[in-house]
């Protein structure tokens, strides 16, 4: 069994490639996964395998075992959207190459305000959400 991820748009083209020529496969809850007992590396044309995950699963039982792991591996790659009070790293702009880490203060659509200490002094800067990396907590023990 393989399992087949890809943005929504690939996989509609793929499933419709599947049903053209007779290869059976199987829809996931999420729209931009599908399953198949096939080996997609040998059906699916050369120029789309750049761009799908595939990944390959004893059987279909395991798959599910396994789906809570899957679910925790993507959530990795989720961006985690800055909230007040959260502490973050400013990864990108003109104060991404410094390693900047402070708290967020305020946060707009497209804007977060965050305290941070450059130089020495305690500074608030604007800095856009996509330039910052929120960290995680650290547990206390």
């Amino acid at each position: 069994m393989f399992l087949i991820y890809g943005s929504i748009p690939k996989i509609q083209k793929i499933k419709k490639m599947f049903i053209q020529t007779g290869i059976e496969f199987r829809e996931t809850k999420m729209k931009d996964y599908i399953l198949t007992r096939e080996d997609p590396k040998k059906i699916i044309p050369r120029h789309l395998l750049p761009s799908l995950w595939i990944k390959e699963t004893d059987d279909y039982i395991r798959f599910l075992k396994e789906y809570g792991e899957l679910t925790e591996y993507l959530k990795k790659f989720e961006k985690k959207l800055p909230k007040e009070g959260d502490i973050v790293r400013i990864i990108g702009g003109k104060f991404g190459s410094m390693g900047l880490e402070g708290t967020v203060k305020s946060v707009g659509k497209r804007v977060c305000e965050v305290e941070t200490t450059v130089f020495g002094n305690m500074i608030k800067i604007s800095v856009p959400i996509s330039d910052v990396e929120v960290l995680e907590k650290e547990s206390e023990e």
